[in-house]
């Protein structure tokens, strides 16, 4: 599920992308952080490597946007509550 909140997306075809594979590396780095930490760190990816090609991908105008944005709504784990109480520490264990 993407943090939009889209189920089922197909996987692009990375031939059809013809991602190269130094920013399909950075992609799947960048990718699930931008996932787990939300928009605002992909704001500041953005000023930080303004102007670094290798970034480019974070702009909706580069070629390889949409790769990213797959590989973001692959990695979005919606928060969940726990089904069971973690068990603590301290707990003692029973046999």
């Amino acid at each position: 599920m993407s943090m939009d909140g889209n189920v089922g997306q197909t996987p692009p075809d990375n031939e059809a992308y013809n991602v190269p594979p130094d920013t399909k590396f950075i992609i799947d780095k960048v990718a699930p952080f931008v996932a787990k930490n939300g928009e605002r760190v992909e704001s500041g990816l953005k000023r930080n490597h303004a102007g670094d090609a290798r970034f480019s991908f974070l702009n909706a105008s580069d070629p390889y946007h949409a790769y990213y944005q797959y590989c973001v709504a692959e990695a979005y784990v919606p928060d969940r509550k726990p089904t069971q109480p973690a068990v603590s520490a301290s707990a003692p264990i029973t046999y």
